[in-house]
């Protein structure tokens, strides 16, 4: 370990024990200063990835980025956050377990669509994640091609984190698609394992294999649906079935994909024809995610995010669930995505984060200003504002 890596570790240790705000702005500010020392482009030890994964888990959280206090301070802070991460091979794993550390028994997930409200904690879906990435290897063990052809749940989260944790390509796909437009993809990118959760898209699937002659697995996360071909298994059943030392082993022989190989592609609707993929590697989805936390050094405490926009686009995939992962925050699903839904969940939930199209926005608005009226009075405005949106949104 070099000189100016240990004074960096050092710095780092005393940041975390120093209270006096003053204090701890002049230690941020010397921890960048030295990062910036002590990073060299060259093969590291593992000591010294353990100390560079520190310091991306220490520095990316906001608390140390409004230490930075300047937009400035934090763009250099950033820039060296993306050479860090290629250099390290950082993943979206690394990430996750930082996070679970971090909140063990935290919410991640809520689910609010049903009629009881389902909540899975940062180490329970730790560990739904990888026995779903062992049953995937076990299905296909040489290179597992996993489609995702299903609305927002608990079980698509985690099937798509299962796949981007463990180098599983895969797409999550608009649960709206046609058979033409699905036999299209699936020939593109060689799916070979789909995830799906309703009998009328199980059976679509069954048509699409029979016309097609394409061989591929369905795992259905609904377990009252019937099943019928030989190739289709309950995802929650498999799951359970593998034990742990079955799973770690599983895993950890795993081919390992560089963090600048394509990990996932997204297609879009097909308003415009047929849909168009975008693909994007795992440095891509881990970069972006510090890039953000730059940019909104307020985000990231305690955060609740309510989430609507389908998993399958890119705002509700990466900045509602990999950007609470990232805050450690919570997930929450709201199923129906009405706005009689949202009305209602708005001050039941008290999300302090919601990511929307200008119609819910203004919809929210038009909510307010109908209970409003005529008042004129500030702050009992503000009062009838915050009835609809919750005590605590941003």
């Amino acid at each position: 370990m070099t000189q100016d890596l240990a004074q960096l570790k050092n710095l780092i240790l005393d940041r975390e024990k120093e209270l006096v705000s003053a204090k701890r702005k002049e230690i941020a500010s010397g921890i960048l200063s030295q990062a910036g020392k002590a990073f060299k482009k060259k093969k590291l030890k593992a000591e010294e990835k353990e100390i560079w994964f520190s310091f991306l888990n220490t520095t990316g959280k906001n608390d140390f980025l409004k230490e930075l206090g300047t937009t400035e301070s934090r763009n250099i802070w950033a820039e060296l956050v993306f050479l860090i991460i290629q250099q390290t091979g950082y993943s979206l794993l690394d990430l996750f377990n930082h996070r679970v550390e971090d909140n063990k028994t935290g919410i991640l997930f809520q689910d609010m669509s049903g009629s009881a409200i389902s909540q899975f904690t940062y180490e329970q879906i730790q560990r739904s994640v990888r026995e779903i990435a062992a049953v995937f290897y076990e299905r296909v063990p040489i290179e597992p091609r996993v489609a995702i052809f299903c609305e927002n749940s608990i079980e698509s989260a985690s099937c798509d984190l299962a796949c981007l944790f463990y180098d599983i390509y895969n797409t999550p796909l608009n649960a709206h698609f046609s058979k033409d437009t699905l036999s299209s993809i699936f020939k593109q990118v060689g799916i070979n394992i789909v995830v799906t959760d309703t009998l009328q898209r199980l059976e679509l699937l069954e048509k699409l294999r029979k016309s097609t002659g394409f061989s591929f697995s369905i795992f259905v996360t609904d377990s009252n649906i019937r099943l019928k071909g030989k190739n289709d298994f309950f995802l929650g059943e498999k799951s359970k079935e593998l034990s742990e030392k079955k799973i770690s082993v599983t895993l950890s022989s795993r081919k390992r994909r560089s963090i600048d190989a394509v990990a996932s592609t997204m297609f879009t609707s097909g308003s415009t024809g047929i849909p168009k993929g975008v693909s994007f590697s795992i440095y891509n989805l881990v970069s972006k995610r510090f890039a953000r936390a730059a940019a909104l050094p307020e985000i990231g405490k305690d955060e609740v995010m309510l989430c609507y926009l389908p998993l399958y686009h890119t705002f509700g995939r990466y900045l509602e669930m990999l950007g609470t992962i990232y805050w450690g925050g919570k997930y929450v699903l709201v199923g129906n995505p009405s706005k009689e839904t949202l009305l209602a969940l708005f001050p039941k939930i008290n999300p302090s984060i919601f990511i929307s199209i200008p119609l819910r926005w203004s919809q929210l608005h038009e909510e307010a200003s109908d209970l409003c009226g005529t008042e004129q009075d500030t702050d009992k405005i503000k009062k009838i504002l915050r009835k609809v949106v919750g005590k605590r949104l941003k």
